[in-house]
């Protein structure tokens, strides 16, 4: 197969795979009713989760792509290309399923979750009305076009960058093939 099908279909594949999963964490945290913003340790958690969980998914994508290839060899850009379509293609399936379900499904979930935010704010130190601007920055950010931006620019750039480390620890070809040459 050339190594452009097999770039797209196998980073297609496992972008929509690593979107659903994100998807099915985000429905757990919902239907669990888990505050986000309890403390500062569930967001953080839950991003290095997703962080670790598309990282996977970017080498054993790229590492598919160099077996499926008739040469199995990939150079940097190919990696760099497979784990940023992965990436891309699963924040977009997340930001589509985060924006219907928390913009016209349950739209208020979301306000709610933001509200209790002031509250960890404020036991963190910070005043009250310190607390209350962030919870008014943060309430901002759920506009629609705010989502948009965050979904299909931020995201995107920000697998850029993971894509461009990941590309940089994955072989080029299998360890017993350079072994071999």
């Amino acid at each position: 197969m050339n190594k452009s099908n097999a770039i797209f279909r196998v980073s297609l594949m496992n972008g929509l795979i690593t979107g659903i999963i994100f998807c099915l964490i985000t429905a757990f945290i919902y239907l669990l009713d888990i505050n986000m913003f309890s403390s500062l340790v569930v967001p953080i958690g839950i991003w290095i989760l997703n962080l670790c969980i598309v990282i996977v998914a970017m080498i054993l994508s790229i590492k598919k792509v160099r077996e499926t290839v008739i040469d199995q060899s990939l150079n940097y850009g190919n990696r760099f290309l497979t784990g940023l379509i992965v990436g891309i293609i699963a924040a977009w399936v997340s930001g589509i399923f985060s924006y219907l379900l928390f913009q016209i499904i349950d739209p208020e979930w979301m306000l709610l979750q933001i509200e209790g935010m002031a509250d960890m704010l404020i036991n963190m130190g910070l005043s009250e009305d310190d607390a209350y601007a962030q919870v008014d920055d943060a309430k901002e950010g759920l506009e629609p076009a705010k989502q948009f931006l965050s979904g299909f620019v931020y995201a995107p750039a920000f697998y850029i960058v993971v894509s461009l480390i990941v590309s940089a620890f994955v072989k080029e070809k299998k360890a017993a093939e350079i072994e071999t040459n």
